[in-house]
Protein backbone atom coordinates (compact mmCIF):
# COMPACT_ATOMS: atom_id res chain seq x y z
CA UNK A 1 0.00 0.00 0.00
CA UNK A 2 1.30 3.42 -0.92
CA UNK A 3 1.96 5.87 1.90
CA UNK A 4 0.98 9.48 2.41
CA UNK A 5 3.32 11.94 4.10
CA UNK A 6 2.27 15.41 5.24
CA UNK A 7 3.81 18.47 6.80
CA UNK A 8 2.59 22.01 7.32
CA UNK A 9 3.55 25.59 8.18
CA UNK A 10 7.10 25.52 6.84
CA UNK A 11 7.08 29.33 7.07
CA UNK A 12 10.15 29.98 4.96
CA UNK A 13 12.36 27.49 6.80
CA UNK A 14 14.07 25.78 3.88
CA UNK A 15 16.81 24.02 5.85
CA UNK A 16 14.28 22.55 8.27
CA UNK A 17 12.05 21.44 5.40
CA UNK A 18 14.88 19.64 3.66
CA UNK A 19 16.09 18.15 6.95
CA UNK A 20 12.61 16.76 7.60
CA UNK A 21 12.23 15.50 4.06
CA UNK A 22 15.47 13.52 4.34
CA UNK A 23 14.02 11.75 7.39
CA UNK A 24 10.90 10.56 5.60
CA UNK A 25 10.92 6.95 4.32
CA UNK A 26 9.19 8.11 1.17
CA UNK A 27 9.20 6.53 -2.27
CA UNK A 28 8.53 9.76 -4.16
CA UNK A 29 7.28 8.11 -7.34
CA UNK A 30 4.68 6.00 -5.52
CA UNK A 31 3.93 7.75 -2.24
CA UNK A 32 2.29 11.15 -1.86
CA UNK A 33 3.65 14.20 -0.10
CA UNK A 34 1.06 16.75 0.97
CA UNK A 35 2.09 20.21 2.18
CA UNK A 36 -0.70 21.91 4.12
CA UNK A 37 0.00 25.57 3.33
CA UNK A 38 1.74 28.47 5.07
CA UNK A 39 5.05 27.66 3.43
CA UNK A 40 5.86 31.39 3.17
CA UNK A 41 6.65 34.18 5.69
CA UNK A 42 8.57 34.48 8.99
CA UNK A 43 11.55 32.28 8.18
CA UNK A 44 14.55 33.46 6.13
CA UNK A 45 14.17 31.42 2.94
CA UNK A 46 10.68 31.68 1.48
CA UNK A 47 12.05 32.03 -2.06
CA UNK A 48 14.01 28.78 -1.75
CA UNK A 49 11.00 27.01 -0.24
CA UNK A 50 8.72 28.12 -3.06
CA UNK A 51 11.24 27.13 -5.71
CA UNK A 52 11.67 23.70 -4.10
CA UNK A 53 7.93 23.10 -3.88
CA UNK A 54 7.50 24.15 -7.51
CA UNK A 55 10.28 21.76 -8.55
CA UNK A 56 8.81 18.89 -6.53
CA UNK A 57 5.33 19.44 -7.96
CA UNK A 58 6.69 19.49 -11.50
CA UNK A 59 8.65 16.26 -10.95
CA UNK A 60 5.94 14.47 -8.94
CA UNK A 61 2.53 15.68 -10.19
CA UNK A 62 0.69 13.37 -7.75
CA UNK A 63 2.07 15.34 -4.80
CA UNK A 64 -0.21 18.03 -3.35
CA UNK A 65 0.68 21.55 -2.21
CA UNK A 66 -2.17 23.36 -0.43
CA UNK A 67 -2.83 27.05 0.01
CA UNK A 68 -2.84 28.55 3.51
CA UNK A 69 -3.89 31.78 5.15
CA UNK A 70 -0.43 33.36 4.81
CA UNK A 71 -0.50 32.72 1.07
CA UNK A 72 -3.96 34.32 1.05
CA UNK A 73 -2.71 37.38 2.91
CA UNK A 74 0.20 37.81 0.49
CA UNK A 75 -1.87 37.40 -2.67
CA UNK A 76 -4.57 39.71 -1.31
CA UNK A 77 -1.86 42.35 -1.03
CA UNK A 78 0.10 41.71 -4.22
CA UNK A 79 -2.50 40.41 -6.70
CA UNK A 80 -6.01 41.25 -5.53
CA UNK A 81 -5.72 44.88 -4.37
CA UNK A 82 -6.81 44.11 -0.81
CA UNK A 83 -10.24 42.77 -1.73
CA UNK A 84 -10.55 40.68 1.45
CA UNK A 85 -8.23 42.11 4.11
CA UNK A 86 -7.44 45.55 2.69
CA UNK A 87 -4.34 45.86 4.85
CA UNK A 88 -0.79 45.55 3.50
CA UNK A 89 0.62 45.64 7.03
CA UNK A 90 -1.48 42.68 8.14
CA UNK A 91 0.62 40.51 5.83
CA UNK A 92 3.89 42.45 5.95
CA UNK A 93 4.22 42.46 9.74
CA UNK A 94 3.24 38.79 10.12
CA UNK A 95 6.22 37.57 8.16
CA UNK A 96 5.76 39.26 4.81
CA UNK A 97 8.83 41.38 5.35
CA UNK A 98 11.00 38.26 5.63
CA UNK A 99 9.39 36.88 2.47
CA UNK A 100 10.21 40.12 0.64
CA UNK A 101 13.81 40.09 1.88
CA UNK A 102 14.28 36.49 0.73
CA UNK A 103 13.59 37.58 -2.84
CA UNK A 104 16.03 40.50 -2.90
CA UNK A 105 19.18 39.48 -4.84
CA UNK A 106 22.34 39.35 -2.75
CA UNK A 107 24.15 41.78 -5.05
CA UNK A 108 21.49 44.47 -4.57
CA UNK A 109 23.02 47.78 -3.47
CA UNK A 110 21.81 49.54 -0.34
CA UNK A 111 20.18 52.20 -2.49
CA UNK A 112 18.41 49.65 -4.68
CA UNK A 113 17.24 47.81 -1.59
CA UNK A 114 15.89 51.03 -0.08
CA UNK A 115 13.72 51.87 -3.08
CA UNK A 116 12.68 48.34 -4.08
CA UNK A 117 9.01 47.53 -3.72
CA UNK A 118 7.67 44.09 -2.79
CA UNK A 119 5.93 43.70 -6.13
CA UNK A 120 9.27 44.33 -7.88
CA UNK A 121 10.98 41.49 -6.03
CA UNK A 122 8.54 38.56 -6.06
CA UNK A 123 8.07 37.19 -9.60
CA UNK A 124 4.58 37.02 -11.02
CA UNK A 125 5.21 33.38 -11.92
CA UNK A 126 5.49 32.51 -8.22
CA UNK A 127 2.36 34.46 -7.31
CA UNK A 128 0.32 32.81 -10.07
CA UNK A 129 1.56 29.35 -9.11
CA UNK A 130 0.54 29.94 -5.49
CA UNK A 131 -2.84 31.38 -6.52
CA UNK A 132 -3.68 28.19 -8.44
CA UNK A 133 -3.03 25.85 -5.51
CA UNK A 134 -5.98 23.85 -4.14
CA UNK A 135 -7.57 24.85 -0.85
CA UNK A 136 -8.13 21.25 0.32
CA UNK A 137 -7.45 17.67 -0.69
CA UNK A 138 -9.14 14.44 0.31
CA UNK A 139 -8.93 10.70 -0.19
CA UNK A 140 -11.36 7.97 0.82
CA UNK A 141 -9.92 8.05 4.37
CA UNK A 142 -8.46 11.53 4.94
CA UNK A 143 -9.22 15.23 4.54
CA UNK A 144 -6.26 17.59 4.32
CA UNK A 145 -6.74 21.32 4.99
CA UNK A 146 -4.71 24.20 6.33
CA UNK A 147 -7.03 25.58 9.00
CA UNK A 148 -10.04 23.35 9.48
CA UNK A 149 -13.47 22.14 8.39
CA UNK A 150 -16.73 23.64 9.63
CA UNK A 151 -18.41 21.31 12.14
CA UNK A 152 -21.61 19.93 10.62
CA UNK A 153 -20.43 20.58 7.07
CA UNK A 154 -18.38 18.69 4.54
CA UNK A 155 -15.12 20.17 3.36
CA UNK A 156 -16.81 21.01 0.04
CA UNK A 157 -19.51 22.94 1.93
CA UNK A 158 -17.01 24.81 4.11
CA UNK A 159 -16.25 28.36 2.97
CA UNK A 160 -12.69 29.03 1.83
CA UNK A 161 -12.01 31.53 4.60
CA UNK A 162 -12.97 28.90 7.18
CA UNK A 163 -10.77 26.29 5.52
CA UNK A 164 -7.86 28.73 5.82
CA UNK A 165 -8.53 30.31 9.22
CA UNK A 166 -10.65 28.08 11.52
CA UNK A 167 -9.21 27.34 14.93
CA UNK A 168 -11.19 26.73 18.16
CA UNK A 169 -14.59 25.98 16.63
CA UNK A 170 -12.98 23.23 14.56
CA UNK A 171 -10.41 21.94 17.03
CA UNK A 172 -12.83 21.79 19.97
CA UNK A 173 -15.43 19.90 17.93
CA UNK A 174 -15.93 16.15 18.19
CA UNK A 175 -17.95 16.16 14.95
CA UNK A 176 -17.39 13.06 12.83
CA UNK A 177 -16.47 14.02 9.26
CA UNK A 178 -16.32 10.28 8.42
CA UNK A 179 -12.65 10.82 7.54
CA UNK A 180 -9.63 11.78 9.62
CA UNK A 181 -8.92 15.50 9.18
CA UNK A 182 -5.23 16.45 8.96
CA UNK A 183 -4.58 20.16 9.45
CA UNK A 184 -1.95 22.80 10.20
CA UNK A 185 -2.35 26.46 11.20
CA UNK A 186 -2.78 25.95 14.95
CA UNK A 187 0.15 24.76 17.10
CA UNK A 188 -0.35 22.62 20.17
CA UNK A 189 -0.22 25.34 22.82
CA UNK A 190 -0.23 22.78 25.64
CA UNK A 191 2.89 21.07 24.26
CA UNK A 192 4.46 23.42 21.71
CA UNK A 193 6.18 21.64 18.87
CA UNK A 194 4.16 18.44 19.25
CA UNK A 195 1.15 17.34 17.19
CA UNK A 196 -2.48 17.69 18.22
CA UNK A 197 -3.89 14.15 18.24
CA UNK A 198 -7.64 13.59 18.56
CA UNK A 199 -10.05 10.89 17.45
CA UNK A 200 -11.30 12.91 14.49
CA UNK A 201 -8.29 15.05 13.61
CA UNK A 202 -4.51 15.44 13.73
CA UNK A 203 -2.79 18.84 13.78
CA UNK A 204 0.80 19.10 12.55
CA UNK A 205 1.77 22.76 12.96
CA UNK A 206 4.94 22.43 15.03
CA UNK A 207 5.54 26.19 15.41
CA UNK A 208 8.69 26.43 13.33
CA UNK A 209 9.59 29.70 11.67
CA UNK A 210 11.07 32.16 14.13
CA UNK A 211 13.92 32.36 16.59
CA UNK A 212 13.25 30.19 19.62
CA UNK A 213 10.41 28.29 17.99
CA UNK A 214 10.06 24.53 17.89
CA UNK A 215 9.65 21.88 15.19
CA UNK A 216 8.61 21.05 11.71
CA UNK A 217 6.41 17.95 12.04
CA UNK A 218 6.01 15.21 9.46
CA UNK A 219 3.14 12.73 9.55
CA UNK A 220 3.13 9.33 7.85
CA UNK A 221 -0.18 7.67 6.98
CA UNK A 222 -1.71 5.21 7.54
CA UNK A 223 0.84 4.30 10.27
CA UNK A 224 0.46 7.68 12.06
CA UNK A 225 4.20 7.84 12.61
CA UNK A 226 5.61 11.29 13.32
CA UNK A 227 8.94 12.85 12.33
CA UNK A 228 10.46 16.01 13.79
CA UNK A 229 13.01 18.53 12.58
CA UNK A 230 13.83 21.11 15.24
CA UNK A 231 14.08 24.77 14.34
CA UNK A 232 17.74 25.23 13.53
CA UNK A 233 17.98 28.53 15.37
CA UNK A 234 16.32 26.85 18.32
CA UNK A 235 19.26 24.44 18.50
CA UNK A 236 21.91 27.16 18.67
Amino acid sequence: MNKIFAFSDVHGCYDEMMGLYKQLPINPKKDQLIVLGDFIDRGPDTKKVVEQLMAWKKKYPHWVILYGNHEDLMLDTLMYNGRIYDDFNLWYHQGGRETFYSYIPEDTTDYERAIMQVEDAIPQEHLEWIAALPRFYQTDKYIFVHGGVKPGKTVEETETQDILWLRDEFIDSDYDWKKLVVFGHTPNMFDLGMPIIMNNKIGIDGAVGASGYKNLIGLELPSKNFYFEANHEHNE
